[in-house]
């Protein structure tokens, strides 16, 4: 019979050398009870175990009217462990850290796609518009 709670650990422990931190925004409301049109940052979950990996993504160059628009580019995808809630919207900023050093090498920020949840793990595309 094949513990699967073991190999999820040694999966972790192999896979996950990145760490992220889950926000979600929610509506501030004033003292006077009206909403703001500001949102307040939510801090869900911190230094979260991930990997970060990344998809090529293709731009609708069509509708680009600037003259150095390249229409492929690198859009993250990060990795986690299922127990980890997020939905699409959430806010992630997602850090690399070199495996052997533990040196902090880049932070990714930006707005979780649609979670793709399997039985060992779940991927998200990170949006990162306005942000590069």
């Amino acid at each position: 019979m094949v513990n699967f709670k073991a190999i999820q650990k040694l999966h972790k422990a192999i896979m996950y050398h990145d760490k992220c931190d889950i926000y979600k925004y929610e509506d501030v409301v004033k003292p006077n009870g009206a909403k703001s049109t500001k949102k307040q940052q939510i801090p869900l979950e911190s230094d979260v175990p991930c990997k970060i990996s990344f998809n090529d993504r293709i731009w609708d160059t069509f509708h680009h009217n600037a003259k150095d628009v390249t229409p492929y580019q690198k859009q993250p995808k990060i990795f986690m462990e299922v127990e980890h809630h997020v939905e699409s919207g959430y806010y992630i900023e997602a850090r690399r850290y070199d495996p052997k050093t533990k040196e902090l090498l880049f932070t990714y920020e930006g707005q979780a796609g649609v979670p793709q949840v399997f039985l060992t793990h779940q991927e998200i595309l990170l949006d990162m518009r306005g942000n590069n």
